[in-house]
């Protein structure tokens, strides 16, 4: 009885405890939230403005073999009148984010003056399931304060290119109309040559995953799917998502502009 009763009495010792370090944590986190609020309770208004320049990397509609590594590079400049401080991050973000294995949080290489650009790095690894995957990142200062435009890389994982031994990708910045590149080592490939698949051109003047190999949609759905992407990345006004959409002619990147601007 008495062996019983001890056990007992450390259970719920360790209930407390763990209750009492929960507590701990929540009264740490809501001063470091009060930190942050300026005498009204309120959050201080961003200092920070970024820009997109250019995907470095891994263009959107890239096709990917399942598995591969690979490395998606942004190119950013700083659009504002103030230095990013130093232990910047671009962080994953938005609750329908493929993370593709990447970390929440990729630190910038230094601090970045203003109208200076940057190149970001994050390592991902293509998903085992073939599909179209797409994650969204935005730059946050050291205090967690997000900042500046979203972006994201979308990919297409294609077990046919597992087939071919290589792993191929859309066109190149810099390559010829109708050519396409292989990325990484392929797989097993005596002559990567005659193994890698050239695939269309992708227009990259559309939005992501509004390229013209896309199946066509009608307007209500299309829509539809429009509203979907930009509740995925952290929109969730209709009314205010369908105005911008509607000025900017359905173009999503044009729309996410419009919305931050606001």
């Amino acid at each position: 009885k008495m062996q019983a009763r001890a056990k007992k009495a450390e259970k719920r010792a360790a209930k407390f405890a763990e209750k009492m370090a929960a507590r701990a944590e929540r009264a740490e986190k809501a001063a470091e939230k009060a930190a942050n609020l300026d005498a009204e309770g309120r959050r201080p208004a961003v200092p920070w403005k970024a820009r997109f320049v250019d995907d470095v990397t891994i263009p959107d509609g890239t096709v990917l073999a399942p598995n591969t590594e690979f490395t998606k590079i942004w190119r950013m400049r700083n659009a504002g009148p103030s230095e990013w401080p130093e232990q910047t991050s671009l962080r994953l973000v938005g609750k329908g984010s493929d993370r593709m294995g990447a970390p929440d949080a990729a630190p910038l290489p230094r601090a970045v003056a203003p109208d200076t650009e940057v190149d970001i790095s994050v390592p991902m690894v293509a998903p085992a399931a073939a599909g179209r995957y797409q994650s969204y990142w935005r730059l946050a200062a050291p205090d967690g304060r997000k900042f500046g435009q979203r972006v994201w890389t979308l990919v297409n994982v294609n077990g046919a290119a597992a087939a071919q031994d290589a792993v191929v990708v859309g066109t190149p910045l810099t390559a010829q109309e109708g050519t396409a590149v292989v990325v990484g080592t392929p797989l097993a490939a005596s002559d990567p040559a005659d193994d890698a698949v050239v695939v269309s051109p992708i227009d990259h003047s559309a939005a992501p995953g509004e390229q013209e190999t896309a199946p066509l949609l009608a307007p209500e759905q299309e829509d539809e799917d429009l509203q979907t992407k930009l509740k995925a990345m952290g929109f969730m006004d209709e009314t205010a998502n369908a105005k911008a959409l509607s000025a900017s002619a359905g173009n999503v990147d044009l729309a996410v502009e419009a919305l931050l601007a606001q």
